[in-house]
């Protein structure tokens, strides 16, 4: 039964959880990666995510967190370094370094732009705080 529940689920939000992963990825076939492996998490939990007031903003969750789990080594790359810095003041490079990590986070600003906007409007909300 609850697959019966799930697969309803699926046929009626599908397409739109199908938009966001696009949005997302920005690449068809990693926003269809990104959606069957939610997806997959979550028939396993569904009984669980049935249960809650809203489950199509439950799965865009997963969805979003997934989707940091797989690029979060390329975020923390942006922190790395490949040569030590400059022998100057902490204080320098403290703010060189910031000021690089700002400029590689821009860059990924439109993916976590798409990623706020595709949240229901409660979560955006709070994204924007």
């Amino acid at each position: 039964m609850a697959g019966d529940d799930f697969g309803r689920f699926v046929s009626q939000h599908g397409a739109a959880l199908s938009r966001t992963a696009f949005l997302l990825e920005g690449d068809h076939a990693a926003a269809e990666d990104l959606l069957q492996e939610t997806l997959a998490k979550a028939a396993a939990n569904w009984p669980r995510i049935a249960a809650t007031d809203r489950p199509e903003a439950y799965v865009r969750t997963m969805m979003l967190n997934q989707l940091r789990t797989w690029h979060r080594p390329r975020i923390l790359a942006i922190f790395a370094t490949s040569e030590p810095p400059e022998q100057r003041s902490s204080a320098d490079v403290g703010a060189d370094v910031v000021n690089e990590a700002i400029r590689r986070l821009r860059a990924l600003a439109p993916e976590l732009l798409a990623a706020a906007e595709s949240l229901d409007p409660a979560q955006s909300d709070e994204v924007n705080r």
